[in-house]
């Protein structure tokens, strides 16, 4: 609830978002739009075809387990990611 400047309360409901767009809202505040006009510049400078195959090889091989690592460990500590480092041990703080 809020006040105006008159004192009246009004109420103010939530905004609803589709899926598609909550998709995007949360792809352009994990990388930033400034990646997504950049990735096909790089690739084209750095050999196409074969630096999207060695992207797509680190993402399988490097950044979904690592992923997947966090979510878990964020699920069975039930805290967010510095905290769940520092229960595991105080010296990890710096890792979240």
């Amino acid at each position: 609830e809020m006040k105006d400047s008159d004192n009246t309360t009004t109420t103010q409901s939530r905004e609803t978002l589709s899926s598609q767009e909550y998709l995007f809202g949360l792809v352009g505040y994990a990388i930033g739009i400034g990646n997504v006009w950049r990735f096909p510049y790089i690739i084209s400078q750095n050999g196409g075809a074969a630096a999207v195959v060695a992207y797509l090889i680190c993402l399988v091989l490097v950044a979904f387990p690592l992923f997947f690592y966090e979510m878990v460990m964020g699920q069975y500590t039930r805290r967010a990611g510095i905290a769940c480092y520092k229960m595991i041990n105080p010296r990890w703080e710096s890792l979240g």
